[in-house]
């Protein structure tokens, strides 16, 4: 089971969030945790260190949690889309 920070517990809810760039919680975690921003085209804007800070953390994620080369590859590409 995942570790919550909020719960003791991972709830039901927060086992089925799936996190978005056209989730507001998510796009105001980008700019307070990573000073990065989405734009009305939903990039991912902000400086180049930032942005590649980022990709290689969920890219990490993603290594960790065992995700297929399929996945990781969409993923990427949604993310490179800059």
């Amino acid at each position: 089971m995942t570790h919550c920070l909020i719960q003791h517990f991972k709830p039901s809810s927060c086992r089925e969030w799936n996190p978005s760039l056209y989730r507001r919680e998510c796009r105001e975690g980008l700019v307070k945790y990573w000073q990065l921003t989405v734009s009305r085209s939903w990039q991912l804007g902000g400086a180049k260190e930032k942005l590649r800070d980022f990709h290689s953390f969920i890219e990490s994620l993603m290594i960790a949690e065992g995700t297929d080369a399929d996945t990781r590859m969409s993923v990427q590409s949604l993310l490179f889309r800059i």
